[in-house]
């Protein structure tokens, strides 16, 4: 259902098989959650996030509002709050 049950499962699993130290790979901005989530189930981490934001020389024209702009607004927000929400239920 989310990270912190994919944790959980996938941590229950790793161990069974004797496995405690994994290669965590996930969307950058979502990460930090992650590697919390993943070390509270009793894993160790190699992260190797990906989709890093592109950085280009800023223009006049990326000073207009955009709809791309927003939806990284959202995703930052999201991550916020996910990391409260985890915080407040102690899966990290």
């Amino acid at each position: 259902m989310d990270t912190a049950e994919n944790a959980r499962f996938s941590a229950a699993i790793l161990k069974d098989a004797g496995l405690t130290t994994i290669v965590l790979v996930t969307h950058a901005t979502h990460m930090p959650r992650a590697m919390a989530l993943f070390t509270a189930a009793g894993l160790a981490m190699i992260p190797a996030p990906t989709g890093f934001p592109q950085t280009v020389d800023v223009l006049p024209a990326d000073l207009i509002p955009r709809m791309a702009a927003l939806d990284q607004s959202q995703e930052a927000i999201y991550e916020l709050l996910a990391g409260l929400w985890h915080g407040l239920r102690h899966d990290t």
